[in-house]
């Protein structure tokens, strides 16, 4: 499977209690991610959907930022777009 934020290869494991995946990639760390968002970006990848597409470089740079720092970033459906402006806000 490859990683819904960057595409390179990745392990994820589906943890049915939370709705969630954990995704182990070597570019973005370990990084948690909710069934409603996996959905999200898998059809706005393949819609080439701009709305979604942008955000991911960014995502995957808060991932690695926050797995850096030893935290395991949770993206949910109700925060990613937030997380993805604050680490623009950030390369500025």
């Amino acid at each position: 499977m490859s990683c819904p934020l960057c595409s390179a290869g990745a392990i994820s494991t589906w943890k049915p209690p939370e709705r969630r995946w954990i995704v182990d990639c070597g570019i973005c760390g370990r990084f948690a991610i909710d069934e409603y968002l996996m959905n999200v970006i898998r059809s706005g990848r393949e819609a080439q959907d701009d709305r979604v597409c942008r955000l991911l470089p960014l995502l995957s740079q808060a991932a690695q930022d926050s797995w850096a720092a030893g935290i395991r970033l949770d993206l949910i459906g109700e925060n990613w777009q937030a997380v993805a402006h604050d680490a623009q806000r950030r390369q500025r």
